[in-house]
């Protein structure tokens, strides 16, 4: 099949991949995420700290309860929830909210109760749709303009997350815009809610990097 979709030769490959030898990875993937679901403890309702993850072994996406220890796997997640921060170590990005599993994909809904955030100052990355995972050589963690293809390493993740794709691998995505602060954390901004700027004017003077 040619690519005539004016895609860059290895985007252009990465998608015949998937729908080749991906989709039977992906599907067996999904299976025995759904029947670890099943085996599983049921994931607790209400607000909890969780971590997600990308396991290795299991070659599946993670997340865990680190009060219990419990975790569950999954192939595609959605959803909107906070993050607290990220663990350099472990590379697991540690969220607060509610969380739900089913079939395989895992849903995230932002805490109950949760005020109006602030953007924090610092420099701003417009809308896009942003790739996220870590980068275990560096220690820190990588942030990919999907559009532009121009990568930005942060050492962290924060902020209201709009998680709206899964790439079937350790990949996430944020759609939306950020701010990466002065210690070189990206914050997350989800369009979905009303923001309160903490500096006025942030959005004109924050720079590019």
């Amino acid at each position: 099949m040619p690519n005539n979709e004016g895609l860059s030769d290895q985007q252009y490959d990465a998608i015949q991949w998937q729908e080749s030898v991906g989709c039977a990875a992906f599907e067996a993937g999904k299976a025995r995420a759904i029947q670890q679901g099943m085996n599983a403890e049921k994931m607790p309702r209400g607000n909890h700290r969780w971590e997600l993850s990308w396991a290795v072994q299991d070659n599946l996406m993670r997340i865990r309860q680190p009060e219990s220890g419990f975790e569950w796997f999954y192939v595609e997640s959605v959803g909107h929830t906070e993050v607290l921060g990220v663990n350099d170590i472990t590379h697991r990005i540690n969220i607060y909210g509610q969380a739900k599993l089913q079939d395989g994909i895992l849903y995230l809904f932002r805490p109950t109760g949760m005020r109006v955030p602030k953007v924090p100052s610092g420099h701003y990355l417009p809308n896009s749709q942003y790739r996220l995972c870590a980068n275990i050589a560096g220690n820190n963690w990588r942030l990919r303009d999907e559009p532009t293809s121009r990568l930005i390493m942060v050492d962290g993740y924060k902020g209201s997350w709009h998680n709206n794709y899964l790439d079937r691998g350790s990949h996430l995505f944020h759609l939306g815009d950020g701010v990466i602060c002065p210690d070189n954390v990206f914050h997350f901004i989800d369009p979905d809610l009303e923001w309160e700027w903490e500096a006025p004017g942030v959005e004109h003077h924050c720079k590019d990097v």
